[in-house]
């Protein structure tokens, strides 16, 4: 598989970085560029930890949900919505928690709920669609914004 080159780019930026700010010494630094050059075996075994690394945290590799993925979530979601009886209102201020403020152009939206949740799903990250769907499903109890929100329904 050949990674976009300016996902690649961006790795290396942020990989060198990294480097460059740990307590590495200059010596250590050279061992790790010179076995980064020699040595396939040193790439490979990065690339087996991010997936695994990856695997424990529950994220599909590909960076993006399935539409199977994305029509459970918009189906469990319009669930909830419905069960707890949710204003259009309500819903849109949950993703804007979710995901800093994105989604405010929303507010005024003509749009049904359900139209909404699939907007929002197709374009927030894997983080945001968690952090929203813990939000729908459990009302923090030691957030008054969040109660309010949840309450004013």
């Amino acid at each position: 598989m050949v990674t976009r080159s300016r996902t690649r780019e961006k790795v290396m930026r942020i990989l060198l970085a990294a480097l460059l700010d740990s307590s590495l010494s200059a010596g250590e630094l050279a061992e790790i560029a010179e076995e980064l050059s020699a040595s396939p075996k040193f790439s490979w075994d990065l690339g087996e930890l991010l997936r695994d690394v990856l695997g424990r945290l529950d994220m599909p590799v590909s960076g993006k949900m399935s539409n199977r993925d994305r029509n459970t979530l918009d189906a469990l979601a319009y669930s909830v919505i419905s069960r707890r009886r949710l204003s259009k209102q309500t819903v849109i201020e949950l993703m804007n928690a979710a995901s800093g403020r994105k989604y405010i152009e929303l507010m005024n939206s003509n749009q049904t709920t359900r139209e909404l949740l699939n907007k929002f799903f197709n374009s927030a990250s894997i983080s945001e669609i968690r952090k929203f769907m813990e939000m729908l499903e459990n009302p923090s109890k030691d957030d008054p914004y969040l109660q309010g929100i949840t309450k004013r329904s």
